[in-house]
């Protein structure tokens, strides 16, 4: 092999390494306009926050958040939580079992606001989406490159907030295919 090849896989480690040494989590002037942001959106009354939440270009963030939820169950989650959570409704699971019956229920679904309605309202998996958007979504936003933070963050309040208001599920609008 040539000088050259060695210096170039020398050259593509060092650019490997660098952007693996690049930080992941946001600043913390950053972080601190996100705690500012979910403070204020908190304290929004429902017909406040359901009015934001119209205005938001919905479609890909509730793409990403299912989708972020996608990954917890199916490769991410902490297995004793998920597992702990799935049993206190149901019999005892393992976590294979609650990965089966999740990718059976959103086998051939899209990730839109019919799937996030289906979950909003499944007995199965409502419990695991609120408490991931309760612990483990903020982690995503803290560490993820999303552009448009407050519009993420007025989806995941207003999911929230619809399930201790079930009159909000009829905010989320979905779309019908034509034939």
């Amino acid at each position: 092999m040539s000088a050259s090849y060695y210096e170039e896989a020398n050259n593509s480690e060092d650019i490997f390494f660098e952007e693996i040494s690049q930080p992941l989590v946001k600043s913390k002037s950053e972080q601190l306009d996100i705690s500012l942001q979910i403070n204020e959106i908190n304290q929004m009354d429902h017909e406040q926050l359901a009015s934001e939440y119209c205005k938001c270009n919905k479609s890909n963030i509730i793409k990403n958040l299912l989708r972020q939820f996608h990954d917890f169950i199916q490769i991410k989650g902490d297995q004793v939580v998920i597992e702990s959570i799935y049993d206190i409704q149901y019999l005892e699971k393992n976590i294979a079992q609650v990965r089966k019956e999740y990718h059976n229920f959103s086998k051939n679904k899209l990730f839109n606001q019919s799937f996030l309605l289906s979950i909003l309202k499944s007995k199965r998996f409502s419990y695991l989406f609120q408490y991931f958007l309760k612990y483990y979504i903020f982690d995503w936003i803290h560490c993820g490159n999303i552009k448009n933070i407050r519009s993420h963050l007025i989806c995941i309040s207003f999911i929230q907030k619809c399930f201790s208001n079930q009159q909000l599920l009829d905010k989320i609008v979905i779309y019908k295919k034509r034939n």
